[in-house]
């Protein structure tokens, strides 16, 4: 592994902003009725190697730069890169018995591109079992309905179709000669990219390869009748319920392996643009794994740069701090005490924090303040001869001696008099 690997670890005072998102997620999964699933991260050679063949096999373009991460030099399985492929490992899609399935996920994928290995955090939504429009156009609802439900506004749609196997070639052979023709007028960028991929740079700033490109070959010239037709109604469908697109007949996913309709979302900030995710159809690549004909559309969104964003716009709002008590002891010798103490009022579903033993002034107050405690319980020798334990309200900065037997009592009447005032 290079300097360039990209891996990420989530520390406790970032996690709340993780579940924010997640909880945006799960929010408008449930409307839409969409089902969770959890895939292995660790998924059969054997499938991941059916699907790069597909991908390669697509087109004469050297399209596969990512290579698949191996787990051991004799190991059988390896890293997922795109939890979209493991949907279809065959434990799994033997278990769905329903013709329609509706399905989403949040989890972490691992990628190979040219020796720089990188971790990513991927949300997305499939559905399996329909052929119609519908579904592509209930597809790009949902992945619109999540960003806004998150707070974007500025978004762009970008949409195309793939075409299919049937019309797909022919397409291809008219952007070869194309590319071959105009070779010599591009940028060093671009003629590197035509030599290692035999395709356009499209992410080329420069003006002149820009124009270039505009003149190349379209797909929606070659579309065949039914890819055809299946685009103008996504597009007619998508223009009904008022949602916004741009055109882009040069637009590609990432992944070969769509068919038919492709879409991104973009979001902007001032002169910023953040490729959101985006997603298509894929039934060709649903059939080649399965063997079965197997309608499928789906998207997917880079969680970590959707969060970055939101941190960005100040969309991320942290919960409202729960109630909490911490409870320590002055003297190891009441550790039994303090041990039941902290098991009555975990019975009770009162959040407690755990002091150390013997802590001073200053330390109580430090720890109260980070774990945002509303309360204070000491358990004191001199005290605790008495049944008694000392209970500090700090909302109020009230101070008293109580019996053990009413700590349950005061606790819970505090905790609620703060949930009602917060």
């Amino acid at each position: 592994m290079n300097e360039n690997n990209k891996f990420s670890n989530i520390t406790p005072e970032e996690m709340w902003k993780w579940h924010f998102i997640e909880k945006a997620y799960r929010k408008i999964m449930k409307i839409y009725n969409f089902k969770e699933v959890r895939t292995s991260v660790v998924q059969p050679l054997s499938l991941l190697e059916k699907i790069y063949f597909f991908m390669d096999n697509l087109s004469d373009n050297n399209i596969n730069d990512t290579t698949i991460l191996k787990i051991g030099n004799e190991s059988s399985y390896g890293l997922r890169p795109d939890i979209t492929i493991s949907i279809f490992n065959e434990e799994l899609i033997s278990k769905m018995s329903d013709p329609v399935n509706r399905l989403f996920y949040c989890g972490q994928i691992f990628r190979n591109l040219k020796n720089n290995i990188s971790q990513h955090h991927q949300f997305g939504a499939e559905i399996l079992g329909i052929a119609e429009p519908l579904a592509e156009v209930e597809i790009i609802s949902l992945a619109i309905r999540v960003t806004r439900e998150l707070g974007l506004k500025n978004l762009q749609l970008n949409v195309n179709s793939y075409g299919c196997p049937k019309c797909r070639p022919n397409f291809e052979k008219a952007l070869k000669k194309f590319i071959i023709k105009h070779k010599n007028k591009y940028c060093e960028s671009c003629v590197q990219k035509i030599e290692s991929q035999n395709e356009l740079h499209k992410e080329c700033t420069s003006e002149k390869c820009r124009a270039i490109n505009s003149e190349a070959p379209k797909i929606t010239s070659y579309l065949c009748n039914d890819c055809k037709n299946n685009y103008t109604e996504v597009k007619l469908m998508l223009s009904n319920l008022m949602i916004d697109y741009q055109e882009k007949p040069h637009y590609e996913n990432n992944f070969r392996y769509y068919n038919r309709t492709v879409f991104e979302l973009i979001a902007k900030n001032g002169e910023e643009e953040y490729r959101l995710g985006g997603g298509g159809r894929y039934d060709s690549l649903a059939k080649h794994i399965t063997g079965n004909t197997l309608p499928a559309v789906g998207f997917s969104l880079n969680s970590f740069l959707l969060l970055q964003l939101l941190d960005k716009l100040k969309l991320l709002y942290p919960p409202k701090p729960e109630f909490h008590v911490l409870l320590y002891a002055k003297n190891l010798n009441l550790n039994i005490t303090f041990i039941h103490i902290a098991q009555d009022l975990h019975d009770h579903g009162i959040n407690t924090v755990f002091g150390y033993t013997g802590m001073k002034s200053a330390q109580e107050t430090e720890i109260a303040k980070k774990e945002n405690c509303q309360a204070v319980l000491v358990i004191e020798e001199n005290l605790l001869n008495s049944g008694k334990i000392k209970y500090k309200d700090l909302t109020k900065h009230l101070v008293q001696n109580i019996y053990l037997q009413e700590i349950i009592e005061c606790i819970d009447r505090q905790r609620k008099i703060y949930e009602v005032e917060e």
